[in-house]
């Protein structure tokens, strides 16, 4: 069953605002609506869609693919693409040394 992300009742432009976090779950949706009067006077549409490049570097297999919505109340927020890539490393039957940075800058300034 899908559900529905609700907006603030007087959302304001969402590029006013300071980052936006994600919002929603899976199977949610979002309707299109303006502004709030007070705000805005409901003069803009949001969501607003963030049409950002969205990549790799460098370039590796993805897992999936999708859209999700980021907000930060009281504003209207953007609908804006994701990607996530597919993790090798429980695959790889080699161990990495594990490597603390600070400990181990420590160490190398009382060698010298």
């Amino acid at each position: 069953m899908k559900r529905e992300i609700e907006l603030h009742k007087n959302v304001d432009v969402p590029t006013l605002g300071p980052k936006s976090d994600l919002k929603g779950a899976d199977n949610s949706f979002i309707k299109f609506t303006h502004t709030g009067f007070e705000a805005d006077a409901a003069q803009t549409t949001v969501p607003f869609i963030d049409i950002q490049p969205v990549y790799t570097v460098p370039a590796v297999p993805l897992k999936s693919i999708g859209i999700r919505y980021k907000q930060n109340n009281p504003y209207g927020g953007f609908i804006t693409p994701i990607i996530q890539t597919y993790d090798y490393s429980a695959l790889l039957p080699i161990k990495f040394p594990s490597f603390d940075i600070k400990k181990d800058k420590l160490m190398s300034r009382i060698r010298n």
